[in-house]
């Protein structure tokens, strides 16, 4: 497996002239879920900031699935998707494991694939999941992929990432290459943004690019039901992270050409994201993840962070403030019934769990 680092400025292999991107737009193809309640808001937001700042990506066609049961989107959202041009997908999906809501994403990614199948207006070769929770913020150029690279993400932090033998994770980290037939010897290395820490194949999973012709989200979506079938945990995380864990796994064993996507295409900002943060690597950031900064108990931090080095998205979000769950009522308990089922039922799973 080739590993090329994407820079800020540049793309690997072949290079592209400035004057060429700009005569020709992107063939990728935006791909997120979106469920009842706040994440209606959060996706709404996130497309709206695709379209105002995305440069030549801001036309780009984006697909919005909820990929299992639940309450149905309030109109204003759907409205939204009408004004803002995405396509929207719902299915219900058939597994056993609909309870793990990070399974919504590779669902959502086959869905998004199938829809591509039947309608001709939604094209794209390179497909880039975006988490719900991120604001584009400035052209991200990294998602035009480059000759020879099939796949590309970011190691933003090192969270459950290996660090090698005599690693904490180092077993769980065995288990899983057993569970999905890749050596762990054969994973490739790859540095953390944040620590700066030499890893094993690990990245977030809340951007993730690819060629859509290289088989990778029926395949990823594989990964991870072999993984939940195979009743294996993290000692520390539970299932929390065995869908990110198989991201990477699965383009290993498919053999796909991976480019690192540099943290300006991936910025984690939270309460939970502040290690390494500086106000100059902030005001450079084009994607920003920013996980909890919307709700209520972080807001006035983000917003005063966002003042002076990203003063743009400052000005367009002075008047939204806190996320909230603007989701009728009728829709939120149905919701929080759902919740409370599929929590229990992930409990009883993780119980019958070898953890390592």
């Amino acid at each position: 497996m080739m590993i090329a680092t994407v820079s800020p400025t540049s793309m690997p292999h072949t290079p592209i002239r400035p004057a060429d991107r700009a005569k020709r737009a992107p063939s990728v193809t935006f791909v997120c879920c979106v469920e009842s309640g706040p994440l209606e808001t959060t996706t709404v937001l996130m497309v709206r900031s695709l379209r105002r700042w995305g440069g030549k990506f801001a036309a780009c066609p984006v697909i919005a699935v909820t990929p299992r049961l639940g309450p149905p989107l309030m109109r204003s959202t759907r409205a939204a998707f009408d004004e803002l041009n995405v396509h929207y997908v719902r299915q219900t999906a058939q597994t056993p494991f609909t309870w793990y809501s990070f399974l919504n994403k590779p669902l959502s990614l086959v869905a998004a694939e199938r829809r591509m199948e039947t309608d001709s207006s939604v094209r794209g070769d390179t497909i880039v999941w975006l988490d719900a929770d991120i604001f584009i913020t400035g052209e991200p150029e990294a998602f035009e992929l480059a000759d020879g690279v099939d796949f590309a993400a970011c190691p933003s932090d090192r969270n459950l990432g290996s660090t090698g033998p005599g690693d904490r994770y180092e077993p769980y980290w065995a288990k899983m290459c057993a569970i999905h037939g890749t050596p762990l010897e054969k994973l490739p290395w790859v540095q953390t943004c944040r620590e700066r820490q030499r890893i094993r194949f690990y990245f977030n999973g809340g951007v993730l690019a690819y060629r859509r012709s290289s088989g990778y989200a029926p395949a990823y979506l594989q990964g991870c039901l072999n993984a939940l079938s195979a009743h294996v945990r993290s000692r520390d995380a539970g299932l929390f992270f065995a869908e990110q864990v198989t991201a990477g796994l699965i383009a290993v064993k498919q053999g796909l050409n991976a480019a690192i996507l540099p943290e300006r295409f991936n910025y984690a900002i939270g309460s939970k994201a502040l290690d390494g943060f500086t106000p100059e690597s902030f005001a450079d950031a084009r994607v920003l993840h920013y996980h909890d900064a919307l709700w209520g108990h972080f807001f006035p931090q983000f917003m005063e962070m966002c003042r002076t080095a990203q003063p743009a998205l400052h000005e367009w979000l002075t008047d939204l403030g806190p996320l909230t769950n603007a989701a009728p009522l009728p829709w939120r308990l149905l919701a929080k019934t759902l919740k409370t089922v599929r929590t229990r039922k992930q409990n009883s799973f993780e119980a019958s769990c070898d953890q390592f």
